[in-house]
């Protein structure tokens, strides 16, 4: 799971020369957990358990109805230093980012790494408040996707959500 989130902040700090379209705050990220062979598994496993102990569990995952949701703020600086913020994440690892394209709404590129861990990511952004991304990780056959809202322009306070 913790590698399913790391992806997802991975791909959504990650812009190339041409930053998406998308508007500074919080977004929340809907991620559609029926997309991962892992998950799936997971919730297979939980489906055995007694309902109230199986919804505590779901409860504390973060995870409703197949999906979870995750939430990311976006400021001014992370938009301007986004190629430091970019290398940091690729220095880990031995990775190379491969951009594909990049535009206000399509960001497409490949991460390859020394040490495994290689991903494609897609994104799209429909508006500068919504967006949709796909994700495939070398190590599963289905790719991972989700959706981004944005939430507000204000992001709570770091111990928040």
């Amino acid at each position: 799971m913790k590698l399913l989130f790391a992806a997802f902040l991975f791909v959504m700090s990650a812009h190339a020369d041409t930053p998406l379209d998308m508007k500074l705050g919080y977004w929340e990220y809907k991620i559609d957990l029926a997309s991962s062979p892992m998950m799936q598994k997971a919730m297979a496993s939980l489906a055995k358990l007694p309902k109230p102990q199986r919804d505590q569990i779901m409860k504390k995952m973060g995870v409703n109805a197949g999906s979870k949701k995750t939430y990311q703020c976006f400021t001014a600086e992370d938009m301007k230093n986004w190629k430091k913020k970019l290398s940091g994440m690729t220095d880990n690892g031995g990775c190379k980012m491969i951009v594909k394209k990049s535009t206000k709404t399509v960001f497409e590129a490949i991460r390859k790494c020394q040490k495994g861990g290689d991903m494609e990511m897609f994104f799209k952004m429909v508006s500068d408040k919504e967006g949709d991304s796909v994700v495939k990780l070398a190590m599963s056959p289905n790719p991972i996707k989700t959706k981004m809202t944005w939430v507000s322009s204000n992001c709570p306070k770091k111990n928040s959500k």
